[in-house]
């Protein structure tokens, strides 16, 4: 792969080496993919485990097949297959695997294809839309909207002068089945949103 195409997909990462026929085609569920096969390895400075410097003790313990799902190129899906290198460490005895800046530990997509979820989910659109366009399941889409709400830390020490209230449907799980929206009447911007819209939950919570 060259330059200017790793640059067109943002594969920029100098330690992922790609194959002479590194693009493969493959029909997954009636959709025609695009696989894309790397390898990823270099030699680490540390152990991440126990911080040992490297001086040549760390040694190469094999690699592993990990997939990542990367978004979509001209509507169709791509799909990165990455040969990842494993380590071992003879200080601690345990064994790390080699990371990417473009890849999140124990994710299944890709940070640009987070980003892209993140940029869907501002708009008004469903969750099933969003991962049917992305070619990604409802799941994946439900945990960056999680890992957002986590990030999202209200201040409950006040209650804005003008408080507006409402009820709307939300999700089938919800209890009550409607859920609790409150608005800043002055700042005109969202201040809450609880699941259950009933008396005794919004007395406890409040």
């Amino acid at each position: 792969m060259d330059n200017d195409t790793r640059t067109l997909l943002n594969l920029t990462d100098l330690h992922l080496n790609f194959p002479h026929h590194w693009l493969k085609y493959k029909v997954i569920k009636n959709v025609r993919v695009a696989q894309i096969s790397c390898t990823l390895s270099y030699t680490p400075r540390a152990c991440p485990n126990c911080g040992v410097i490297n001086r040549g003790q760390i040694l190469k313990y094999g690699f592993y097949q990990a997939k990542y799902k990367y978004g979509q190129f001209r509507a169709q899906p791509l799909v990165l297959l990455v040969k990842t290198q494993r380590f071992q460490c003879p200080d601690c005895h345990t064994t790390f695997n080699a990371t990417s800046y473009l890849f999140e530990k124990q994710r299944t997509i890709s940070r640009d294809l987070r980003r892209e979820v993140i940029l869907q989910l501002t708009r008004i659109q469903t969750i099933k839309d969003i991962a049917h366009d992305l070619f990604i399941s409802e799941a994946s889409v439900q945990r960056v909207l999680l890992d957002l709400a986590d990030q999202y830390k209200l201040n409950l020490n006040y209650l804005p002068e003008t408080l507006c209230i409402d009820e709307f449907k939300s999700m089938r799980s919800a209890k009550g089945k409607m859920s609790f929206i409150a608005v800043d009447g002055d700042q005109s911007c969202l201040f809450e949103l609880l699941e259950d819209r009933r008396l005794c939950s919004l007395f406890k919570h409040y």
